[in-house]
């Protein structure tokens, strides 16, 4: 038994790294609906130079964990950055995607999605998977799963290492 699970553990250690590789790429070709029913699409980036997109559903436990973290990080981010969310099963679960927003106070942009359409877009293997985009649409970086130190130490570290901000 322990043989076997020191396998599996070797495959994931391997192929998580390469799952994350291929998500690199663009988000130039975006278009969603946000929470409130409203069109988006890559404009959304333009704004600014990093734009943190957390992907999430309703169903991750780990996801919703991090949503008290992200909240805080929007009232700290530098005006050159914003946070964005992708409910990936938004149009499955609407009634549960309301009570998150709502329990939580979200103050960020949420895009509804199917977990087909992101699954198909950002190759994402497993949630939350986090995509940090440049002004172009360009993914910059990907963060599958919740950061070591945390959602709130992770992810400002990682926005501010990508607009070369030393803190």
């Amino acid at each position: 038994m322990l043989k076997k699970t020191i396998i599996l553990l070797l495959v994931l250690f391997i192929t998580v790294p390469l799952f994350a590789a291929s998500a690199k790429g663009s988000m130039a070709s975006l278009k969603a609906e946000d929470y409130y029913g409203k069109a988006v699409d890559a404009e959304i980036f333009k704004p600014y130079d990093v734009t943190m997109v957390n992907i999430f559903t309703t169903w991750c436990t780990y996801c919703l964990r991090e949503m008290a973290d992200i909240n805080m990080i929007c009232s700290d981010l530098p005006e050159n950055a914003n946070v964005i969310s992708i409910c990936a099963d938004a149009y499955d679960a609407p009634e549960d995607l309301k009570e998150i927003v709502e329990f939580f106070k979200l103050n960020f942009t949420i895009l509804k999605m199917t977990s087909e359409q992101v699954k198909q877009f950002y190759s994402v293997v497993g949630y939350p998977t986090t995509l940090f985009v440049g002004s172009d649409g360009t993914i910059l970086d990907v963060q599958i799963g919740v950061p070591k130190y945390g959602a709130y130490i992770g992810y400002t570290s990682k926005i501010n290492k990508l607009l070369g901000i030393e803190k």
